[in-house]
């Protein structure tokens, strides 16, 4: 064997060899890669469930404050738009859990007050119920119905603050804010309709 072939053979080694390294650092690269991804996947995941059960949980929150709306057995929202479109009935419920523990009992207040059985003195002098000063399944017939309704708590709240003094202001912000949720779920809703028949 002459020096030349000897520096093939070893050159030839030499390659293989480096080949070898570079496949074995290659190999443990990819291992590496794999079980960050491995790990990345799982933290997406559990990410996602927690997000999922937060989601689940504040529906269940809105869900919770959509159906305490109702005096003795009168369902306020039983015959509404609600219960006959899911989409706003969800939409509603989400916009429900978003309200703080306040503002939710200002809006269940000022439902009571209108749909809620007011007590009042009969012709004997005995404190009894009254009637329900609104009927909450005109009220709440549809979005528009709905809009109407809160438009006019709103003028009420803002015309008895003008006759009979007091601030009415973040309870007419807060009735604002429910009007512009339902305007906003409306327009929506309308474009919506203008797409499915192709108008623009």
């Amino acid at each position: 064997m002459n020096i030349s072939e000897i520096e093939q053979k070893y050159a030839s080694y030499q390659t293989q060899s480096n080949n070898s390294t570079v496949k074995t650092q290659s190999n443990e690269d990819f291992s590496s890669a794999l079980e960050n991804f491995k790990s990345y996947k799982a933290e997406e995941s559990t990410k996602t469930d927690s997000k999922e059960e937060e989601y689940d949980e504040k529906y269940q929150l809105g869900l919770q404050r959509y159906n305490a709306f109702q005096g003795e057995d009168n369902k306020w929202l039983g015959n509404s738009v609600f219960e006959k479109d899911q989409d706003a009935k969800n939409e509603f419920i989400n916009y429900l859990s978003d309200l703080s523990v306040e503002d939710y009992m200002l809006i269940s207040d000022n439902l009571n007050t209108s749909f809620g059985g007011q007590l009042m003195e009969d012709e004997n002098g005995n404190i009894v119920s009254g009637r329900y000063e609104k009927d909450p399944s005109k009220e709440f017939y549809s979005v528009g119905s709905t809009i109407n309704y809160f438009e006019n708590e709103l003028n009420d709240l803002i015309e008895g603050a003008r006759k009979f003094g007091g601030d009415p202001t973040y309870m007419a912000n807060l009735l604002t804010d429910v009007v512009n949720f339902f305007k906003d779920y409306q327009s929506k809703e309308q474009e919506n309709q203008y797409q499915a028949l192709g108008i623009k």
